[in-house]
């Protein structure tokens, strides 16, 4: 019963999270001239907000009860969902995924690492290498792919997948790339087949993102 409230706690406070960020981020976008112009269309900010704490209320039951998570892991997914949120609210709407976003996002992630490493002092070096491993790896893969490819990644989507390595660490946050890269694919061959999309034309990733780490975390346990 202690495990279910806390995972109900951990629900509530992520989602109460991720309107704080879904905030920042729309005062972002606000201040852009590229708002509503992208492929994506998004429902109401209402619906979104809904749809969120909906999701993490259902991971929360079914995360611990089918996978055996532990709430920090937990907290861990939920956070970096809510981080999601507002990074595909914005990127959809604005082709933005704004810095405030992420810092306050970092912030919140830090903290929680931060516990975790007060309540396992003993596995603090292995957290500690897990999160700059993870961070390093995203960093470099990202870094490269901007190299390649600057039009398909950009500068959010590296800060993004860096804040996701420190959120998630080296154990969580390969399933919810490998499950991201697939909806991006599936979501492009139906675009181009369609033609409602061209080759050259650019869709944002954070959505993708979001969806891929939503699929991962009720496919895998993360």
């Amino acid at each position: 019963m202690d495990k279910i409230l806390l995972s109900l706690l951990a629900a509530v406070v992520c989602s109460l999270a991720g309107i704080l960020l879904l905030r920042t981020a729309e005062q972002a976008a606000a201040d852009t001239d590229e708002a509503d112009r992208t492929t994506l269309r998004l429902p109401p900010k209402g619906v979104w907000i809904g749809a969120m704490a909906v999701l993490n209320l259902v991971l929360a039951l079914f995360l611990p009860a089918y996978y055996g998570l532990g709430v920090l892991d937990l907290c861990r997914t939920l956070l970096m969902g809510a981080i999601l949120w507002a990074c595909a609210w914005a990127d959809a709407r604005a082709y933005l995924i704004p810095n405030r976003v992420l810092a306050l996002g970092s912030v919140f992630a830090a903290a929680l690492l931060a516990l975790e490493l007060a309540l396992n002092p003993g596995q603090a070096l292995y957290l500690l290498i897990r999160t700059a491993v993870a961070v390093a790896a995203l960093l470099l893969a990202a870094g490269l792919c901007r190299a390649v490819s600057p039009r398909a990644v950009g500068m959010g989507d590296v800060k993004l997948l860096a804040v996701m390595g420190l959120c998630l660490g080296m154990d969580l946050v390969w399933p919810a790339l490998f499950f991201s890269f697939v909806a991006v694919f599936c979501v492009c061959v139906v675009l181009l087949i369609t033609r409602r999309a061209k080759r050259t034309d650019s869709i944002p990733f954070a959505p993708f993102l979001l969806a891929g780490t939503l699929l991962a975390a009720f496919l895998t346990g993360i």
